[in-house]
């Protein structure tokens, strides 16, 4: 197989790839799968193929359309594997060009304001704060007015948080999904939720 990977801050949402054949008159890729994997150990079926004949010629390039999932997802790793014999019988891969096309997103850490801060780690997008609590702009069930080590705020757990921003008195996330939540003190409108109320949690 044929593998690539990205920093550990970078994932890609794939739409389509491109394989491109070396300059060798024989051994033409034919049949393979498309992985996708965000630790490298387990890997999401993206595209099949069978006795594909798009690659005939030496340097021959040709480009995959991957189907659309329902649930966008993001991965790390991605894996070329050939599932049977290459067009002249044997198992050798001849491939002199791979190349990914879809939707590329970052995460960050990043300090939101000189009281309080938040993490999200490289493992994942796993959010700690931690600090001045004031209008209960960190997320967490507890009412303290400081938090003085790191909580994970697990309401934001499984929502794929890409970018995160605070001020003094809210805070913003971004999901993967496009989707901004806010949170905290909602005085003047300024948390878009139609409300001058607080909101305790995303």
């Amino acid at each position: 197989y044929f593998q690539v990977e990205f920093p550990r801050n970078t994932k890609i949402s794939p739409t389509s790839y491109t394989l491109r054949h070396d300059l060798n008159e024989a051994f033409f890729l034919r049949n393979w799968q498309f992985l996708g994997s965000e630790d490298g150990e387990n890997w999401a079926l993206l595209d099949e193929r069978i006795d594909d004949d798009h690659l005939n010629y030496p340097a021959e390039s040709a480009t995959f359309h991957i189907a659309e999932q329902v649930d966008k997802k993001y991965y790390r790793f991605f894996r070329i594997f050939q599932s049977a014999p290459n067009a002249s019988g044997d198992n050798d891969m001849m491939l002199h060009g791979f190349e990914l096309y879809g939707e590329l997103v970052k995460t960050k850490t990043r300090s939101v304001a000189s009281l309080y801060r938040a993490d999200m780690t490289d493992a994942g997008p796993h959010v700690y704060m931690w600090g001045d609590n004031e209008h209960q702009k960190l997320g967490m069930e507890s009412e303290d007015p400081l938090l003085k080590s790191p909580e994970e705020v697990m309401v934001l757990r499984d929502k794929g948080v890409c970018e995160f921003y605070g001020g003094t008195e809210h805070s913003l996330a971004l999901t993967l999904r496009g989707e901004l939540l806010s949170w905290g003190k909602g005085a003047n409108g300024r948390l878009g939720h139609g409300s001058d109320e607080r909101v305790l949690q995303p």
